[in-house]
């Protein structure tokens, strides 16, 4: 599969782990926003497309939201990844208000229950 992760970029470290898992198991990442890049202040134009041909690249979206945060980047990355009909998986239960994370074709608790459902599918 070609897997679009995100998250908030507090949780860089564990959006990373995740992506790396991914990738040990045989999936590709469209595009990995984790690095020291994109840790400066000032978010450009070229950085929101750079995250959204990794979005529109993918079949796969998934959704870190453990946190109650305010997810607004990786909201938009989310729409768009269902305009686009990729699959959509929402880990973590934060956005659960969100009438859009109904749309999601699985919801799961944790990364090691994602990664065992990705696992074994």
């Amino acid at each position: 599969m070609r897997v679009y992760v995100a998250g908030k970029f507090q949780d860089k470290v564990q959006v990373k782990w995740l992506m790396d898992r991914l990738e040990e198991l045989g999936h590709d990442i469209t595009f990995d926003w984790t690095t020291e890049h994109y840790a400066k202040k000032e978010e450009t134009a070229e950085d929101a497309e750079q995250c959204l041909s990794g979005v529109f690249d993918a079949d796969v979206f998934v959704g870190l939201f453990t946190e109650d945060y305010i997810y607004k980047g990786a909201l938009i990355e989310m729409g768009f990844a269902m305009a686009e009909e990729a699959r959509i998986y929402i880990i973590g239960h934060a956005i659960d208000s969100c009438i859009f994370s109904k749309l999601a074709d699985r919801q799961f608790d944790t990364e090691y229950e994602f990664l065992n459902y990705i696992a074994n599918e």
